[in-house]
């Protein structure tokens, strides 16, 4: 008999098509494919995790996630039976968010339910789900495995008690940077950072408040439209599949020990090598030095700006810059060259792109044409921090400004990046130029009058200008400003308007140097943790 039956299994046709692995060519498993999403609840994904029963015999887990923001929801449930899903759908998801457009699930019984279904018809939700097959096509599971490594991370006598813990561990995820985005899944959602104890530990400001509701709504969809369309474009990025052209981004680089090549031979190009390494995509700007590229590097998508100019000594001031440092890109204020390219009539650089960012410039902008003293002080010393490094490795950048700025917010404080080295030179710290290279509004006075200008001073006069652009709205000009046709805002305080008095000083003799001003920074920041303007008092 056992022959029997073992003939009748390795015989029967059924089993045998059932339990065979596929082949690839006639897998039975319907293709995955990239979801593509462009906004806020226009998919909505939900499944349950199931966890170990808690002190109150809790154990089932309804988790929502915005598919477009990465927002997530976790909602204890008492089971898994469809009213129990229709009521905290509703309850705790809809009438706080809004109803989504499209609502994913698998097909599990609770999901399909009648109860359900009839839900999504009377709120106009389009109900989809993964296939048989295809359970890990729901974009659920990817979340339910970060959540469970947070939970694991509790210590043993919290774990029975999950339930109190497993919201603030949401809640730290949504605050957090997503790798995909580039942005925190709350942002995203709400359009402004939250605060985080964090911010009150340090004292970091508010944003800007604006005067009327109207204002605030102009802001607030100026400031969404640009992060979907930065968080679209870093998705389709990353989305692509493994063997494409286009491939995952990391978030950070090793400087690597590529050497200039000039060979001709075809195997040996530089463009060639460029090419095979790297994709270029749309133009992010252009400036006096060059067009600037959005792109990524193929081998693990990491995204990158792509800088086409003529042959500078860009290259050697950046090296010089990185060297001695951790060699990893983001661990010094200014930006971290990756690659470059020699062609016979062209330099092409390879830098990070911090995601997500934007210049100063647009970063103002977003917050009414100007920032209070307490944010402009935090990006300003940060400014002077990476100026005295610039200053202690013999650079001189030159071009220090709104545009060359760029800030970073990841970590919910705004943090200070340096660009565009185009014009930046090797510098003796009193030695004077004789050829002026920068923004022809921002020259100092000594060179209006001498024809000749110092890195040292040069640069304070520089910051001055970022920090009066940053406190008013209206661009400086140091021709108006010396013919007193540009003014001080009056309504600044004592203090800010000193320094900038004493940073707009016509005899660069007497203008305080980054070191004292780096000094009294720090001292208000040590002695006075709960005020933030800015004094500045030199004895010369």
């Amino acid at each position: 008999m056992a022959t029997a039956i073992e003939l009748k299994v390795k015989t029967c046709e059924r089993c045998t098509r059932r339990k065979a692995r596929p082949e690839k060519s006639t897998s039975r498993k319907a293709p995955l494919v990239n979801i593509v999403v462009t906004r806020p609840l226009e998919l909505v994904c939900i499944d349950f995790l199931s966890l170990e029963p808690d002190s109150s015999n809790t154990k089932d887990v309804l988790v929502i996630t915005d598919h477009f923001t990465k927002y997530a929801l976790t909602l204890p449930t008492p089971n898994q039976k469809a009213r129990t899903v229709a009521r905290f759908l509703w309850e705790n998801f809809i009438s706080h968010y809004g109803f989504p457009e499209r609502l994913h699930s698998d097909q599990g019984p609770d999901f399909e339910s009648r109860t359900l279904k009839e839900l999504c018809q009377l709120a106009g939700i389009r109900k989809v789900r993964t296939t048989p097959y295809h359970p890990r096509g729901n974009p659920v599971d990817q979340f339910n495995r970060t959540l469970l490594g947070m939970l694991g991370t509790l210590e043993n006598h919290k774990k029975t008690h999950w339930r109190e813990h497993v919201r603030p561990l949401v809640h730290a995820y949504n605050c957090t940077k997503n790798e995909v985005t580039g942005f925190t899944p709350y942002e995203l959602m709400f359009g402004r950072q939250p605060r985080l104890p964090v911010d009150l530990a340090f004292g970091l400001p508010v944003d800007h408040q604006p005067s009327s509701h109207s204002e605030y709504v102009r802001n607030l969809k100026s400031s969404l439209e640009s992060s979907y369309k930065i968080a679209t474009e870093y998705e389709s990025a990353r989305s692509k599949p493994v063997g494409s052209r286009k491939r995952k981004a990391s978030d950070t680089e090793q400087l690597p020990t590529k050497r200039l090549k000039e060979s001709t031979d075809e195997e040996e190009d530089p463009k060639l090598e460029f090419e095979a390494k790297y994709v270029e995509l749309n133009p992010l700007g252009e400036g006096g030095c060059g067009s600037v590229f959005n792109g990524y590097r193929k081998s693990d998508k990491l995204v990158v700006a792509i800088n086409g100019r003529e042959l500078s000594v860009e290259v050697a001031v950046m090296l010089k810059l990185q060297s001695g440092t951790s060699n990893s890109a983001g661990s010094k204020a200014p930006i971290t060259l990756l690659d470059w390219y020699v062609l016979p009539h062209e330099l092409i650089l390879v830098l990070e792109r911090p995601m997500p960012a934007s210049d100063l410039q647009s970063y103002i902008e977003r917050r009414g044409g100007s920032l209070k003293e307490s944010e402009a002080k935090i990006i300003l010393k940060q400014l002077v921090e990476a100026a005295i490094h610039l200053q202690d490795e013999k650079i001189f950048h030159r071009d220090i400004k709104l545009e060359n700025i760029l800030i970073e917010m990841c970590s919910g404080a705004p943090r200070v990046r340096i660009i565009d080295f185009g014009l930046s030179c090797f510098t003796q710290k009193n030695s004077n130029h004789n050829t002026f290279y920068g923004t022809d509004c921002h020259v100092p006075p000594e060179w209006l009058f001498w024809y000749q200008y110092s890195a040292g001073p040069t640069t304070v006069w520089q910051l001055g200008i970022v920090l009066f652009e940053c406190l008013h709205n209206k661009r400086f000009n140091s021709s108006s400003f010396i013919k007193r046709k540009i003014k001080i805002n009056n309504r600044l305080s004592k203090d800010c308007k000193d320094f900038l008095r004493q940073c707009f000083t016509r005899d660069p003799k007497e203008r305080p140097s980054l070191e004292q001003i780096l000094a009294v920074l720090t001292s208000r920041d040590n002695n006075h943790k709960k005020h933030h303007k800015i004094k500045i008092e030199i004895k010369k």
